[in-house]
């Protein structure tokens, strides 16, 4: 299949100690099992996964997606949170309805959106946008449940981060304090931005969570994602737009802008740790250390 080969390439990028060979089997061999298992018809690769191979289909007469994690590599705990937070998150409204899953949550049936069209294409102004998304954060947060779920921890999360961070004493201490001082965890989304919230009957859904249990102020992707209106704002403008955020994600702005900062500074770190940065990822690198630099509290 053309789209687990376009897969197969990112895979092997992401996880270059897996046999990329076996996981692209393993995914066809689980299609064709779940294919059968949920009485699916008209399967079809929809493309523009990350990691995931995604299939539109119908299931009677209702369309649904069959949506594939790889298994096979270091990330498969993580990339199984998924549906152990749309199972906690059913009923809100808030979140795609999931109508199954096999494979220890690797494989997934949900619910088709209609009309399914991202933020991100609406062309919504900064201020809207992030208002919308702070909603949706605050929404998710609401459904957070009473006992532990099997999910990331945030400390976990931040693993990586550590990495593009060596030898930034600075910066790793502030880490180590943002995760010492956690307080009021919630099931976090971890990835939610413009391209991950789409309109379903009139309302703004989340869809492909990272699944993450921590802080709620740790929440703060749409802050810093390359299409944030927060990169190109300075000074007060900085301000105003992460207290937009935090006021409509219910999170306190100052301890959201200390989020954001460290996660940026993070991931500006790890693009330019990277052996060929495309030039629109030196572009977002440029915009997160501009941003980390401002005071926003």
């Amino acid at each position: 299949m053309e789209e687990v080969e376009r897969l197969a390439e990112r895979w092997r990028r992401f996880w270059p100690r897996a046999d990329v060979p076996r996981m692209m089997r393993d995914v066809a061999a689980r299609a064709a099992a779940a294919t059968i298992a949920w009485s699916l018809e008209e399967v079809e690769a929809l493309g523009g996964g990350e990691v995931a191979l995604v299939c539109g289909a119908r299931q009677g007469g209702r369309e649904v997606v069959l949506k594939l994690q790889p298994r096979g590599h270091e990330e498969e705990r993580s990339l199984a949170g998924e549906a152990v937070a749309l199972a906690v998150w059913s009923g809100s409204g808030a979140s795609v309805p999931l109508l199954g899953s096999r494979d220890a949550g690797l494989t997934l049936l949900l619910e088709r959106l209609q009309p399914g069209r991202p933020l991100d294409a609406l062309g919504m102004g900064g201020e809207g946008r992030l208002r919308t998304l702070g909603a949706l954060v605050a929404r998710l947060h609401a459904r957070t449940p009473s006992s532990p779920v099997a999910v990331t921890g945030l400390a976990e999360y931040c693993r990586p981060w550590r990495d593009g961070l060596a030898g930034d004493r600075t910066a790793l201490a502030e880490l180590d304090a943002l995760l010492a001082g956690s307080e009021d965890e919630v099931l976090l989304h971890g990835d939610l931005h413009g391209g991950n919230a789409l309109e379903h009957r009139g309302e703004w859904v989340a869809i492909d969570p990272h699944a993450v249990s921590g802080d709620r102020h740790a929440d703060i992707w749409a802050l810093i994602d390359p299409l944030s209106p927060v990169l190109q704002a300075s000074g007060e403008e900085v301000a105003a737009a992460v207290a937009t955020y935090a006021c409509a994600a219910n999170l306190d702005p100052a301890r959201a802008a200390r989020w954001a900062r460290m996660r940026a500074t993070a991931e500006a770190a790890l693009l330019e740790r990277s052996e060929r940065p495309s030039a629109a990822d030196r572009a977002w690198a440029t915009g997160l250390r501009r941003f980390a630099a401002v005071r926003a509290d």
